[in-house]
């Protein structure tokens, strides 16, 4: 009797198994038991530089920044994006063919907006690599508030980006000698670099065709949803 049982129960499991149904009911388990905390959200405050190659760099002195990224998670897949401001000038005097002119030692400011896509190639207690591409849109302006007498030569430059960014979770390394896993909140010191290559070529390429090479320090932190 307890023979036939037991070949009954194991023909049954067979079936099941056959049949997709042990597989579904496990994934469903699966995906009930994963949790929330593969979402989050982050980001960092920073400052950098930017260092012009090309055309451009001969016009327009080499940036520092100031912004802030967002970072929105889901496991290792990070979307990002990017809001800073570069500061500059010119080095030498732009002349257009309207008569108008981008004066020299006049101030050179940078609008920058993009959004990036990353993926996580290494996560520990200490230390989190994210590398990223992107794509974004640059503001180049004489004024910060008001349109310029010039407004119409300076342009938008729209860029896609290669680069990469480090987390040093350094802010808790001494703190009650906490260890840091995937699934923890963290603050930390952002380290990032990259290059900023043009989308087509600009108008009055002789003045604004180049790229930009940047590094940024900033401080910063995820959150766990």
């Amino acid at each position: 009797m307890y023979l036939r049982l037991a070949l009954t129960l194991v023909l049954l499991v067979g079936n099941i198994n056959l049949f997709g149904f042990g597989q579904d009911s496990l994934a469903h388990s699966t995906k009930q038991a994963q949790p929330e905390r593969y979402k989050a959200l982050g980001g960092n405050i920073f400052l950098g530089y930017g260092h012009l190659k090309g055309n451009i760099s001969n016009y327009i002195s080499n940036p520092i920044f100031l912004g802030i990224n967002v970072d929105i998670l889901r496991g290792k897949m990070v979307f990002q994006i990017d809001d800073y401001i570069g500061f500059g000038k010119t080095i030498q005097t732009l002349s257009f063919p309207d008569d108008l002119e981008w004066s020299e030692n006049m101030p050179a400011l940078h609008f920058m907006l993009g959004g990036n896509f990353g993926y996580t190639i290494l996560n520990t207690e200490a230390i989190k690599i994210v590398p990223l591409s992107g794509i974004g849109i640059n503001l180049l302006t004489s004024s910060f508030l008001t349109s310029s007498d010039n407004s119409k030569n300076e342009p938008i430059l729209p860029y896609y980006k290669l680069g990469c960014y480090i987390d040093i979770k350094s802010l808790r390394l001494f703190k009650d000698h906490r260890s840091f896993n995937y699934d923890e909140d963290y603050t930390c010191i952002r380290l990032s670099f990259g290059i900023n290559s043009p989308i087509g070529t600009p108008k009055y390429e002789n003045y604004y065709d180049g790229n930009m090479v940047y590094f940024t320090i900033g401080m910063g932190g995820l959150g766990r949803q």
